[in-house]
């Protein structure tokens, strides 16, 4: 195919195989920006069907500006993930060990050695999975629209996989041990039937290691975390058993999607997280330790076909929620589901 007749036809579209033909696999690049999990910032060109990334002439600050601005996700808010400890993967499927049991020696004498005490571990095998968002427009809808609209598309684009985390973590915190609770909102505003702190404190004497049913065996952990959704967070809050303590200004109500510290002194350097992902008829207490976020390596795409006036962004985003279970699978380290209370 000549190039003349490409140059010179009839107004009919031409497809991107006719258009290589002519100018080359460069006919169409793709701009790559990546952000690597140990936080290495790549950027590059790479034409359509080649799979090797080659670094560009861009500044590696101006290559993480791109993927901020553009991918969004550095000031996405963290929602749940601040319930994960984050686990940076530098390759999709990878194993680390968590320490699932430790001794130390007490009240050593004077004089004597103390006991060699044996560290127990947990392989916790990850597998990341990956989130996509693909966003593209006609060069026309831009030009023509007060608003520009491929920017705010990337904007929602990014924030919408943000969402899509935030779903994953909620997912994986429904295989957590459960904690059979109790309706907080049963009873009378006056007199609440059921005390949310009993089943609280139940839950957090089995992560710390108590003489409870369901205690993890030999593993402390400290819940930091109480989160639950909306739902729940009313029934919490109306509780008689608590309501003084909100009138009183010890509980700070946290907003959609954030967090507050709770000064409540049955439960001390607690912070509750409200949030609408979560099942909305259990809470959850938390020591993120032992809840890995892995994270892969993040993508920001770009493309555009000149000759169709359409440009397009890809975003990219590998990872894997998972609890840590115990050796035999039967309790989750670091996390408790309360379920049922909210009816």
């Amino acid at each position: 195919m000549p190039e003349e007749e490409v140059k010179t036809g009839k107004n009919s579209p031409f497809t991107n195989d006719q258009i290589e033909e002519v100018f080359g696999a460069d006919a169409h690049m793709t701009s790559v920006v990546t952000r690597t999990a140990q936080g290495r910032y790549l950027y590059g060109k790479r034409p359509r069907g080649q799979a090797a990334l080659t670094a560009g002439d861009m500044s590696q600050l101006t290559a993480k500006i791109v993927l901020q601005e553009v991918f969004g996700l550095e000031r996405a808010m963290p929602m749940l993930a601040s319930c994960c400890r984050p686990m940076p993967m530098a390759k999709l499927i990878q194993s680390f060990r968590v320490a699932s049991q430790s001794s130390a020696s007490r009240k050593v004498a004077k004089g004597q050695e103390p006991d060699l005490n044996l560290n127990k571990f947990l392989e916790v095998k990850m597998e990341c999975w990956l989130n996509a968002s693909h966003v593209a427009g006609y060069w026309e809808d831009n030009w023509e629209s007060d608003t520009p609209i491929m920017t705010v598309t990337e904007q929602d684009a990014a924030l919408a996989l943000a969402y899509a985390r935030n779903l994953d973590i909620a997912d994986e915190l429904q295989n957590a041990y459960a904690v059979t609770g109790e309706d907080w909102g049963a009873g009378t505003i006056a007199s609440a039937t059921y005390s949310p702190f009993t089943k609280i404190m139940e839950a957090w004497t089995q992560l710390a290691g108590g003489t409870v049913a369901g205690t993890n065996a030999g593993v402390k952990a400290n819940p930091s975390i109480l989160a639950m959704g909306p739902l729940a967070w009313g029934d919490f809050v109306n509780n008689s058993y608590v309501r003084d303590f909100v009138m009183k200004g010890l509980i700070r109500t946290p907003t959609p999607g954030g967090a507050g510290n709770i000064d409540i002194p049955l439960l001390p350097s607690l912070q509750i997280i409200l949030d609408g992902d979560l099942l909305s008829t259990s809470a959850y207490l938390i020591d993120p330790r032992y809840f890995p976020l892995g994270q892969g390596p993040t993508q920001a795409i770009g493309y555009s076909n000149d000759l169709k006036r359409v440009e397009g962004h890809v975003l990219y985003e590998y990872l894997q929620p998972k609890l840590v279970w115990d050796q035999s699978e039967t309790y989750t380290l670091g996390v408790r589901e309360i379920t049922g209370v909210h009816a």
